[in-house]
């Protein structure tokens, strides 16, 4: 195995798949010159998706002007990889062509999409880079955000250690949280979800207790709301969130099926499960089926409004207040959003490809493209 000049652990491994070795050695070349951090290990896929490597880097304060070689620890995503470009693991044929990684254009806007939603719900992007010159002729995107130590809201049901591998993680039932921590993190993701709405509803393809991240302060932050964008193939939530179409919002299908594996403590199998374990608190199966089987004469879909407006959440409104407003993202990121909406919507379940899912709503779900805790709580990751 290789390792970096300065030691460290080995940032490959004999189990490492041909593709994850790929994006790995991508990431150790990419830290080699990048000035403002350094590795600090490698993480096993401690996800489903096999399209992406994951490392711990380190924030140079010496690179940033504050002296010394500390910082803050952030996971490293590096997303792509394979023998045709490719974006974030989203071949570009894939998008329609839309997207060219080599467009100073293209790169400003996704740099200034990603970068620009700063919200006390969202867990914050830090950087965003791009390699396209490697040897591999590779055209990959590099993300880089903060890190939850504390694992995510699964791994908490399930007891597991955050950096174990994911087959081995989650092999049964888990122990489900408590009516009020249910209540309390489900309007806080509901939160979450409004403050991101305005972007589309692909925001929410990704919202499920493996992306939910509770601080020391129980403060609760959704990562990977970009997933829908940078990933290839459909979310994991897209076929439940298609089969919801017409009954539920994205985000709210989204909200219902995160709420009932915080209080079943295992997810959902179907797209409206019938089946309540008896350690699900009533309070929250009543939540569950009004927003699983609006009664008849309800206004459909669903939205998040409504969703806010179940008494299930009302005990939680002190705790848990709205959040305000996202910023409007600049012209070039909106003018990327459109061209990329027909893939969105295939990815996240929302449509069916031909940009219509936004018109076919009525403009009931407020769901278009525009036309303090420390951050020392978190680690942070490189995604490539």
């Amino acid at each position: 195995a290789r390792r970096r000049r300065f030691g460290g652990p080995p940032i490959l491994s004999p189990a490492t798949s041909e593709a994850q070795r790929s994006r790995l050695l991508a990431a150790q070349f990419y830290l080699r010159s990048c000035a403002r951090y350094r590795f600090e290990r490698a993480l096993p896929n401690v996800s489903a998706r096999d399209d992406r490597a994951l490392c711990v880097v380190r924030a140079d304060r010496a690179a940033a002007g504050g002296g010394g070689g500390g910082g803050l620890l952030r996971r490293v995503l590096c997303c792509g990889g394979g023998g045709a470009a490719r974006f974030g693991g989203l071949r570009v044929s894939s998008c329609g062509g839309a997207l060219d990684l080599h467009d100073r254009g293209t790169r400003a806007a996704l740099r200034a999409l990603l970068e620009g939603v700063e919200h006390e719900s969202v867990a914050p992007v830090r950087l965003v880079d791009f390699v396209t010159n490697n040897a591999a002729s590779q055209s990959l995107v590099v993300v880089v955000r903060d890190w939850a130590p504390s694992g995510s809201l699964r791994d908490l049901i399930h007891g597991a250690p955050p950096e174990a591998v994911f087959a081995h993680k989650y092999g049964g039932a888990g122990r489900p949280l408590s009516e009020a921590r249910c209540a309390l993190h489900g309007r806080q993701l509901l939160h979450a979800l409004m403050t991101l709405r305005p972007l589309g509803g692909w925001t929410a393809a990704h919202a499920h207790c493996g992306n939910l991240f509770v601080d020391g302060r129980g403060r609760l932050r959704y990562a990977d709301w970009e997933g829908a964008l940078l990933h290839d193939g459909a979310a994991p939530l897209a076929h439940f969130i298609r089969a919801l179409r017409g009954t539920l919002d994205p985000a709210v299908a989204a909200l219902a099926h995160a709420l009932y594996e915080m209080g079943c403590g295992f997810e959902a199998d179907a797209p409206r499960p019938s089946v309540y374990p008896p350690c699900c608190a009533r309070p929250l199966v009543r939540c569950l089926e009004a927003l699983f089987n609006p009664p008849p004469g309800t206004e459909l879909p669903l939205t998040l409004d409504d969703a806010a407006a179940l008494p299930f959440f009302a005990r939680a409104a002190a705790r848990a207040p709205p959040p305000p407003p996202l910023p409007r993202p600049d012209r070039a990121a909106l003018a990327l959003l459109r061209r990329l909406r027909p893939h969105l919507e295939v990815a996240s379940g929302e449509g069916d490809g031909d940009g219509a899912a936004l018109e076919r709503a009525g403009g009931r779900n407020g769901t278009q493209a525009f036309d303090d805790d420390s951050p020392s709580r978190f680690e942070t990751a490189l995604e490539i």
